[in-house]
């Protein structure tokens, strides 16, 4: 980025020097400003965002910290920071910033003010806008939470989340459904579940991770059928949540269950949306072998070429 800064500042003298009433230097200005004055809180969290953006989170956290030693409390590097440690696993300390910024969110309304003219905010966008930080801070809370297995506090955050959250069109309320499912399968509230992923469902239909969840909720309505771990890939910070839970090889259900039926045709929406997504295939292959379908093998065999890991016991029967 600080070879970046020299190109903008040499620009900037080229075309100030040229023509003073060029558009384009004021433009240029506001670059050298945010980007390139380490002066500013944004000098330190725009080389965050550059660390967090290639996968370099412990830089991005070196960075973040740099800049809250010498702006201390300010709302989006915190943020940004959480983001960072949410990355790297370290969860107490995501919820620890992103808390912190959620009450130090007046020095964040005052920057977008401050920057205004060149972010395009108006105004009346504010209360909207903050609105939309305290929301996005809750779920980010509500992931972190979920991924250290507290999930009567994830839940508490994620309805503070949806609460809050405003009324646009392109939010992503969806996601917020979406975590609150999952929430509730780790809380054995199977039914509520499937509310929430239907919900999500209904405001995005082409989104196939909740087709998946509402399946695996679907087989826990089943006598004979339980959980047995899970573990968290991304975020809404950085990828989609996605939580993969994982079933016993065997399962005892009959080949009729009108539950694992219903299961089945999530999965095959899911992956008529998506087909690259192994978890996708493993819970598909997963409902066909309990249903004594003799093509599972197929959606496991898939699902370890895409990536998931497999143990030996869920491959014994398939020959590749």
């Amino acid at each position: 980025m600080d070879g970046a800064c020299a190109d903008v500042r040499s620009c900037y003298d080229l075309v100030s020097a040229q023509d003073p009433q060029n558009p384009m230097v004021e433009s240029l200005v506001h670059s050298l400003n945010n980007f390139c004055d380490s002066a500013i809180i944004s000098y330190y969290y725009q080389r965050g965002i550059a660390y967090y953006n290639i996968g370099q989170y412990d830089k991005a956290v070196a960075i973040y910290t740099r800049g809250l030693n010498r702006f201390p409390n300010n709302s989006m590097s915190l943020s940004f920071r959480g983001n960072a440690y949410y990355a790297l696993r370290e969860y107490d300390k995501a919820i620890a910033d992103y808390y912190t910024s959620i009450k130090n969110r007046e020095n964040l309304i005052g920057d977008i003010k401050a920057n205004a003219p060149h972010t395009g905010a108006k105004n009346d966008s504010m209360e909207t806008y903050e609105k939309g930080f305290i929301s996005t801070m809750r779920y980010s809370i509500a992931e972190s939470y979920f991924a250290l297995g507290n999930y009567d506090e994830a839940l508490k955050e994620i309805n503070k989340g949806i609460d809050v959250a405003p009324e646009m069109k392109h939010f992503g309320a969806e996601n917020y459904y979406a975590v609150r499912g999952n929430i509730y399968l780790g809380q054995g509230k199977f039914q509520p579940a499937i509310d929430d992923f239907t919900k999500c469902i209904e405001l995005n239909p082409q989104f196939p991770l909740p087709y998946i969840d509402r399946a695996i909720a679907r087989m826990n309505l089943s006598k004979g059928v339980k959980l047995i771990s899970t573990s968290v890939n991304g975020g809404i910070t950085n990828m989609t949540f996605n939580p993969e839970w994982k079933f016993p090889v065997k399962m005892n259900v009959k080949n009729s269950d009108a539950n694992f039926i219903l299961a089945l045709s999530d999965c095959n929406k899911a992956i008529e949306i998506a087909t690259d997504i192994a978890f996708s295939w493993y819970i598909r292959g997963q409902i066909k072998n309990a249903l004594d379908y003799p093509d599972y093998c197929m959606d496991l065999l898939k699902a370890k070429e895409l990536g998931y890991i497999l143990e030996g016991e869920f491959l014994k029967n398939c020959v590749k």
